[in-house]
């Protein structure tokens, strides 16, 4: 999954470009959290600041699920 925003490009014909702002390519074994795969916990990330990748399994945590929050 990414998360990407749009930049002005520098062809007038595609006039937008996107860039990849963060992404997450996550997996079920270690070193990811076990707890979200299928026992009831959410994957959560641990800190949302941009020097922290989210492809980083040790910036996410099991925790119990926290709908709308």
């Amino acid at each position: 999954m990414a998360l990407e925003k749009s930049l002005p490009g520098d062809d007038p014909a595609a006039p937008l470009a996107w860039v990849i702002v963060d992404e997450v390519i996550y997996g079920d074994t270690s070193p990811w959290p076990a707890g979200p795969d299928g026992e009831g916990e959410a994957l959560q990330r641990i800190t949302p600041d941009p020097g922290d990748s989210g492809n980083d399994p040790t910036n996410w945590q099991a925790a119990a699920p926290t709908p709308g929050r």
